[in-house]
C-alpha cells in the first residue's frame, strides 16, 4: 500500500514499523504533520512498553491524539475493543514525576487495571476499602515515590459515611495534585450504585478543587456484539421458582463431564447464594462436589471473590457457572462463555447491555 512515509530507521520492532507504514493513507492524510508524528510516537511507546508484542488499533490512536492535544475525551466502544489500552497508552508517554488517577466503580475493575497497567511498566495500586493503612505505603503515595497510576473507587475521592478518606485529602493538596497529569473515568455512565455516587458527580468533585487535571479521559462502556443471539423463555410462577433454570442442569453426566461455561444475573444477593446451592444440589454427587455453580457479589470477602474469578476464568477451573449480581456486569471479561441468563428483567437498558457485554470478543456464538 502506498504510504506517506518511506523507510524510516527507528528504534522499533520490525512488526511495529511495518504496521506504522501500512496505516491507511486516508487516515494519515487527514492528520496534520504534528499529528502524524504523534501517531509514530504512539507506535514507538507501545512497542517499547509491550516489548514488541502489541500494535495500537485505530481506537487507541484516535484516543492518544485527542489526549495529547489536551482535549477531554469520551470513548464509547464495546467490550474487548481495546479501551483499557487506550487508557494505558497516554500514560506510558508521560514524563517522569507525573501520575494518573483512574476512577472505577468496582474493585474488580480496579484490580484488573492494576494488572494491566503494571504489565506495561506502569506501577499501579488500587485505592479502595481494602487498601492497607500502612504508614509507609501512604508515605510513598503522598511522595509519588512508587506508583504512577492510582485506580480509585469513587468513595475514596471525597467525603464518605461521615469521614474524609486519605486519598480524598490528597486530592485537596495542591502540591500533590500538581503531579497529576490525567484523570480517567472508567464506566463513566451516569448511574447510582448502593455505595457510590454517580461517577459523573465524582468527576466534578475531583476537577473543581484541582484545575491541574487536564486532559481528562472519560470512558463509557457499551456493547455492540454481532455474535450475541437473544432468546426469551417464559417464566413459570415467579422468580422464586428456581426450576425455571433447570435447563442449566445436564441431562446426563458421563465421566469427566465439563459443564459449558455460563453466567446467570439476578438483582438479589441472597437469591444468588440460594440459587447456586439449589443448582449444585441438582447435580450428580461426583459433579456436585466440585460446586460448579458459584454465587458472586461485591460484599463478599476478597479471598472468596478472587478465588471464584480465578476458578471461573481458568479453562480447568471448577466454577463453570457464575450466579452474579451487578458486580460482574462491569469489567468482567471471560473467554468461552456460551450462555448468559438474565433471571428477571434488568433495572435499566444499560444493565442489559452491560451483561451481554461479558461475552469475549473472540467467542463465536453466545445465547443471551
Amino acid at each position: 500500500m502506498d504510504h506517506l512515509y518511506s523507510d524510516i530507521p527507528l528504534p522499533m520492532s520490525i512488526s511495529s514499523l511495518d504496521a506504522f507504514k501500512a496505516l491507511p493513507r486516508p487516515f494519515m492524510s487527514a492528520l496534520t504533520p504534528p499529528e502524524r508524528l504523534r501517531v509514530l510516537e504512539a507506535f514507538m511507546y507501545l512497542d517499547f512498553a509491550s516489548k514488541g508484542t502489541k500494535l495500537p488499533r485505530d481506537l487507541q490512536l484516535r484516543a492518544y491524539l485527542a489526549v495529547k492535544a489536551g482535549n477531554d475525551l469520551l470513548v464509547r466502544s464495546g467490550t474487548g475493543s481495546g479501551k483499557t489500552l487506550a487508557m494505558i497508552l497516554p500514560v506510558v508517554s508521560l514524563p517522569k514525576g507525573k501520575v494518573v488517577i483512574t476512577v472505577s466503580p468496582l474493585r474488580l475493575i480496579q484490580d484488573n487495571h492494576v494488572v494491566e497497567f503494571t504489565k506495561y511498566g506502569i506501577p499501579s495500586i488500587a485505592i479502595n476499602s481494602y487498601t492497607s493503612d500502612d504508614p509507609a505505603l501512604w508515605k510513598s503515595i503522598k511522595n509519588h515515590s512508587v506508583y504512577r497510576h492510582y485506580s480509585a473507587s469513587p468513595e475514596q475521592c471525597g467525603p464518605f459515611q461521615g469521614h474524609i478518606p486519605r486519598f480524598a485529602k490528597l486530592l485537596h493538596d495542591p502540591k500533590w495534585v500538581k503531579h497529576v497529569a490525567m484523570l480517567q473515568i472508567d464506566e463513566a455512565q451516569k448511574r447510582l450504585s448502593e455505595t457510590s455516587e454517580s461517577v459523573f458527580v465524582c468527576t466534578s468533585r475531583l476537577r473543581q478543587p484541582a484545575p491541574h487535571f487536564r486532559p481528562t479521559v472519560k470512558l463509557e462502556l457499551t456493547t455492540n456484539r454481532p455474535n450475541l443471539v437473544r432468546a426469551v423463555i417464559p417464566m413459570i410462577g415467579s422468580i422464586n421458582n428456581f426450576t425455571n433454570l433447570h435447563f442449566l442442569i445436564p441431562t446426563s453426566c458421563p465421566p469427566n463431564f465439563v459443564l459449558p461455561k455460563s453466567m446467570v444475573f439476578l438483582d438479589n444477593k441472597r437469591k444468588a447464594a440460594q440459587l447456586a446451592r439449589y443448582l449444585n444440589a441438582q447435580l450428580p454427587p461426583a459433579l456436585a462436589l466440585r460446586k460448579p455453580f458459584r454465587h458472586y457479589h461485591s460484599p463478599m470477602s476478597k479471598h472468596y471473590l478472587e478465588d471464584t474469578v480465578d476458578q471461573f476464568k481458568g479453562p480447568a477451573g471448577d466454577v463453570r457457572c457464575l450466579i452474579a449480581t451487578e458486580s460482574a456486569s462491569n469489567g468482567f471479561d471471560v473467554p468461552d462463555i456460551s450462555l448468559i441468563v438474565l433471571f428477571g428483567v434488568p433495572k435499566t437498558e444499560f444493565e442489559d447491555d452491560q451483561r451481554g457485554g461479558r461475552v469475549d470478543a473472540t467467542d463465536e456464538n453466545v445465547l443471551f
